[in-house]
């Protein structure tokens, strides 16, 4: 069974194509994010818990992420992973507090670490054994491109119109 991009609609190349719009919206925020919570009037050790959160959902989420991957099913939580992430930057863009914006970095991290989780798992079911390791190096290439690319343009929007736009932009550009 071959498998590449040589279809538009080969399974890969989607899954690679929203593991990089996923990992965009993941990282459009990093250059401000530290500056965003600061906004807030807390201390450097709260900017540090605020920029933190993702990691530690992320982390926490991963095992949660293998279960929910095997009960509901990868393609949902793929799915899922969209909406909830959609959600994560309205409540980031409206925050009010470090709590909320908080909240909207935990939210993000818990759905990275289960669309992740399912992502990979689906790279297992559509790839052979023979092709598996260039594909998840090829998934995971993805994510870092977009690590590159993210911050820069983030920085870039937030420099154009104010500190609140990169979440609105992570909403439009994931639809």
């Amino acid at each position: 069974m071959r498998r590449g991009f040589s279809r538009l609609r080969d399974p890969l190349l989607l899954i690679c194509v929203s593991q990089f719009c996923i990992a965009m919206g993941e990282t459009l925020i990093e250059p401000i994010l530290p500056l965003f919570a600061m906004s807030f009037n807390i201390s450097y050790a709260i900017v540090g818990l605020v920029v933190s959160s993702f990691g530690f959902t992320r982390v926490v989420g991963e095992i949660p992420g293998g279960i929910l991957t095997d009960r509901i099913g990868k393609k949902l939580l793929i799915l899922l992973g969209y909406v909830l992430s959609s959600a994560s930057y309205v409540i980031g863009g409206f925050s009010q507090s470090y709590i909320e914006l908080m909240v909207s970095r935990m939210i993000l991290g818990m759905v990275s670490a289960i669309q992740l989780t399912a992502s990979l798992t689906y790279i297992g079911d559509i790839t052979t054994t023979r092709e598996r390791e260039k594909h998840v190096a090829l998934f995971q290439s993805t994510y870092s491109i977009a690590g590159i690319i993210g911050p820069t343009l983030g920085g870039i929007i937030s420099s154009f119109f104010n500190m609140r736009s990169i979440f609105f932009f992570q909403l439009q550009y994931l639809q």
